[in-house]
């Protein structure tokens, strides 16, 4: 699944460090280009498609009438992506990244900005969206299948906000700066706030904390903009049934993870 050139760690210290002050980080390359391209020539068919099985099944965020596309829970259908998430080099980078060793995926979703057409995602935390009941541990591994750079739609990234807390508020009156190009207010309760862009190379991994805040552009390019997001969660979390979003997933309040909805991944050492 890696290429010859590909390194022995997705993380060394020096970028586990950059994530601990920054929330958010661009590991090393996971997978091949033939690799990156099977994944990605999945996710086209399903969209572009509309007699496939999962067609019916492709959401639109639909910022500002511009097409952004998903699915959820891609590693059900299609073993190509559950064999990402169970991939020892990136169990090795949660372990890296936390200091634990077992984790429940909680989800994974394919992202895609069509050519010359895709839409924007506004400004936003992961943990806005997450029930789950304080304190928790999350960790977004957001690989890119075809390249995304400021042309297509990469993501902007706030250096420290991970380090502020919930700012779900905040992030719904940012709501209408609707593209990565607009400037966002420059203070946050005495923080200050600067954008950066975030490329990821085909094949590369960027990791972000939920709490990070984060968009994405519109893409203005010839190409589309493919990606899957593995979302991971420590697995001492438990779930808050009592959490708005909660209606949307399987849980108990209080209670561990189902591991029959969000399976579980461990770290056991060395992933060379």
């Amino acid at each position: 699944m890696t290429s010859d050139a590909s390194p022995s760690r997705l993380l060394e210290d020096t970028l586990t460090d950059a994530y601990h002050r920054d929330g958010f980080v661009r590991g090393q390359r996971l997978l091949e280009d033939a690799h990156a391209d099977e994944l990605h020539e999945i996710i086209r068919e399903i969209v572009e498609n509309p007699d496939h099985e999962y067609h019916r099944r492709v959401y639109d965020f639909k910022h500002a009438g511009r097409p952004l596309l998903h699915i959820k829970n891609m590693w059900k259908r299609y073993d190509a992506f559950a064999q990402l998430y169970r991939h020892p080099l990136l169990t090795e980078a949660l372990h890296n990244l936390t200091g634990h060793t077992r984790f429940h995926l909680w989800q994974d979703r394919f992202f895609y900005k069509p050519a010359n057409a895709g839409g924007i995602h506004t400004w936003h935390q992961d943990s806005t969206f997450l029930p789950f009941l304080p304190p928790f541990r999350t960790v977004s591994a957001w690989i890119s299948l075809n390249g995304a750079d400021e042309d297509n739609g990469a993501m902007w990234m706030v250096p420290g906000s991970h380090e502020w807390g919930d700012a779900t508020d905040h992030m719904e009156r940012l709501a209408e700066h609707v593209g990565a190009a607009d400037q966002i207010p420059d203070v946050y309760q005495g923080h200050e706030v600067s954008r950066h862009l975030c490329p990821v190379p085909k094949g590369y991994v960027h990791f972000h904390d939920a709490f990070t805040w984060h968009c994405s552009g519109p893409n203005w390019s010839d190409r589309s903009r493919s990606a899957i997001g593995l979302f991971f969660v420590t697995a001492d979390v438990r779930f808050d049934g009592e959490n708005k979003w909660a209606k949307d997933y399987e849980g108990e309040h209080g209670q561990p993870l189902d591991t029959r909805f969000y399976p579980e991944v461990t770290y056991s050492g060395d992933a060379r």
